[in-house]
Formats: structure tokens, C-alpha cells, sequence
């Protein structure tokens, strides 16, 4: 190795002879010195510090490790140094895995392991009591006799019951824990649009969704071409929830352009962006080039909700919008709410629409089939 051992054991022989034919012994090397635990390999660069000498070099590492010098048939003196017969006063045998392995018992990651392994005890402990506890409680059965106040709970609305199962079901269940039915959204959604002011002191008052939960539920919808889709449902229950006054409504309806384009729709497993005008035209393979959107806006409040969208050519067939104006009117007459008017503006096909149907200028109005009449303008 090139380290010149004292004279006491080398003698007169040269650096380069020592070179040659003479190795230490695995005790002359520090524990850092080694690549592993069990020391039979050194790192490329070990130098060995540790010699029996009256001047001994400088220790590598400052924390190094009390080293146990003894072999099977070697005697200790009383100065811990071993005698061996064939070899100098300074080798000895490499120290046994077990004697290695005792110096790193008390290493972090033991440490870590140790305190894991406790933890998990103890839990284990308490688990076994809690387990023995529920095998030897005795059972107690009850008897569920239905009082008044329950059958009285019976022969309620089921919007009310379900209400009043929601706000029973927060009482151990957290806020932001809280799941609500589609129901129980709808009628949340209901009282907001009556007033968003008392659906704030209500929600103080009682477990109610939140405005972000109502957000999510509207952009949920299932929204496809006609009138009946989920939108309709809102503007249904919505409608419930208005007075008499707030039931006078006007229907407006506009085309707009599209860009041309297909999509898959997964959840209901379709291409979408063909013309597509429900039951008021036969099944068409074209693309759509124009949308056309129904909404339905309030007289003395300012509200507003759609009510369906129908995708078309380059232009809806005059019959077809008739049919469309008629069958949107009836549809809120069912909802008990009171069209006066109806607002578009002055494209070519609407004005051919509301003249067949014999709007004009000095007879602005029409009558549907339940009597009523209502007032067809031109913006």
C-alpha cells in the first residue's frame, strides 16, 4: 500500500519492499474506512490510522469506535494488545458482523423504525380492547313503535320530508362533509331565486347547500336540444316559488351563427353538431351552421332563465318556428306563468314567421288555444 510501517516492526527494510510483500490487517483502518458494515472491503482511498505506537497518527474521524481486538486463539495482556503467533503485534482479526452490527443499532433510521413499530402496538393494543369490549357488551334490542309525530311525518310533501332528512342527517355529519340530493339543490335553488337575501338568513339557520354547490349543480345540467331538459325542470320550480305579480313573463328568441364542427358527447353517447330541431322537422344529416336559443325574462322583476335551443341549418323553416313559438307558450301556461309579448328581431325568417301567423302592425297579437292572448313585436 505504500505506508511505511515504525521501525519497531519493520526494521531496516525499504517502503518498496514493504510494498511488495507485507499487507495490514483490517484493525489498522477506522470504520469510515470501510465500504460496508461486515469491514471486508476498504474505499479507494482508506489510509489506516490506528497503531499501538507511543505517537499514533491523527484519527480520521473524531467519534471513532472502541475497537475489540480478540480471536480464538489469541491472549490478551493487560494493555488490550493481542499476542499472535504467526503475525506482528499489531494485526488482528476483523470484528464479527454481530459486533458491527451492535455499533448502528442507534442510528436514525432504527430510531425511526423503533418509534413506528411502538405506535403500531399501541394502536393494536387498543383495538384488541375495543374489539373485546363489543364481543362481551350484551345487545339491546328495541322495539320501533311509530308515534303520532311520525305518521304525521308521513303524510308530508315529499319536498318537505326530504328537507327535513337533510337537516336530521347534518346533525353528526360536518359541514363541508354534507352531500345533498338533486332535490334538495333544486329546492335550495328555488328559495334563492325567490330571494337571495333570505336564502342567506336561512342558511344560517339550517343546513343548506352552498352558493358554490348551487353553481356546480346548474353546470351540471343536462342541457340538449327542445324544451325538455333540466333547464325546464329550474324554470319549473322556479316559477312555484313567484308571485302573482312576478308571473308575467316575455319570450324572447334570436338566432345566432355557428362554426361548424362535431363532437362526441360521452355521457350520452352522440355526435353533436348536426341539424337537430327535436320534433318540429324530420332528422336531418347536415351540419349546423345556426343556433337558435328560446329565454323567457320577467316583466316587474329582473329575471331571466332559457328554455330550450334548437340547432339549424342555414336558417329554421318559418313552420317549424311557428310551432316552436306555440309549444313554448304552452309549456309556460303549464307552469302557471302569463306570456304578454314576444321579443326578436327583424331577420328575414322571424318576420315570415309572425306574419303567417298573422301579426302585423294594426293586429299585433294572436290567440293560443287556451284563450290567451299575447303581443308579437318587431325590434
Amino acid at each position: 500500500m505504500g505506508y511505511k510501517l515504525p521501525y519497531k516492526i519493520t526494521g531496516k527494510k525499504s517502503a518498496e519492499e514493504l510494498n511488495k510483500h507485507f499487507r495490514l490487517c483490517s484493525l489498522h483502518f477506522e470504520q469510515s474506512q470501510f465500504m460496508n458494515i461486515s469491514c471486508s472491503s476498504l474505499i479507494w482511498c482508506a489510509i489506516p490510522t490506528i497503531f499501538n505506537v507511543p505517537n499514533p497518527p491523527r484519527p480520521l474521524h473524531s467519534s471513532r469506535r472502541k475497537l475489540v481486538r480478540h480471536t480464538g486463539n489469541s491472549v490478551t495482556n493487560s494493555n488490550n494488545q493481542c499476542c499472535l503467533p504467526n503475525f506482528h503485534t499489531y494485526a488482528s482479526q476483523a470484528p464479527s458482523t454481530s459486533s458491527a452490527s451492535h455499533q448502528f443499532q442507534q442510528s436514525p433510521t432504527k430510531v425511526i423504525l423503533r418509534h413506528k413499530l411502538h405506535v403500531v402496538k399501541k394502536k393494536l393494543s387498543q383495538a384488541r380492547v375495543t374489539l373485546h369490549r363489543r364481543e362481551h357488551t350484551p345487545i339491546v334490542t328495541y322495539r320501533h313503535v311509530a308515534c303520532q309525530k311520525c305518521k304525521k311525518f308521513q303524510l308530508l310533501p315529499k319536498a318537505q320530508q326530504s328537507f327535513f332528512e337533510m337537516q336530521l342527517e347534518a346533525v353528526n355529519t360536518r359541514r363541508q362533509g354534507m352531500r345533498y340530493s338533486d332535490q334538495n339543490k333544486l329546492l335550495a335553488l328555488g328559495i334563492y331565486y325567490k330571494s337571495p337575501a333570505a336564502y342567506r338568513f336561512l342558511q344560517r339557520q339550517f343546513c343548506l347547500p352552498s352558493y358554490e354547490t348551487l353553481r356546480s349543480f346548474i353546470s351540471s345540467m343536462t342541457v340538449s336540444t327542445g324544451f325538455k331538459s333540466d333547464l325546464t325542470e329550474a324554470l319549473r320550480l322556479r316559477a312555484q316559488s313567484l308571485s302573482q305579480k312576478e308571473r308575467y313573463v316575455v319570450i324572447l328568441f334570436d338566432g345566432m351563427a355557428l362554426r361548424s364542427s362535431l363532437k362526441y358527447i360521452n355521457t350520452a353517447d352522440k355526435v353533436d353538431g348536426f341539424v337537430d330541431l327535436c320534433d318540429f322537422a324530420s332528422p336531418a344529416t347536415d351540419v349546423a351552421h345556426t343556433a337558435v336559443q328560446f329565454m323567457v325574462r320577467g316583466i316587474s322583476t329582473k329575471w331571466k332563465h332559457p328554455v330550450g335551443h334548437f340547432f339549424a341549418g342555414h336558417a329554421v323553416p318559418a313552420a317549424s318556428l311557428q310551432q316552436m313559438i306555440r309549444s313554448v307558450i304552452d309549456l309556460l301556461h303549464s307552469m302557471q306563468l302569463v306570456p304578454l309579448a314576444v321579443v326578436c328581431d327583424q331577420e328575414s325568417g322571424h318576420r315570415s314567421c309572425l306574419s303567417q301567423m298573422g301579426v302585423t302592425i294594426q293586429h299585433p297579437w294572436i290567440t293560443c288555444e287556451q284563450g290567451n292572448c299575447i303581443l308579437g313585436r318587431f325590434n
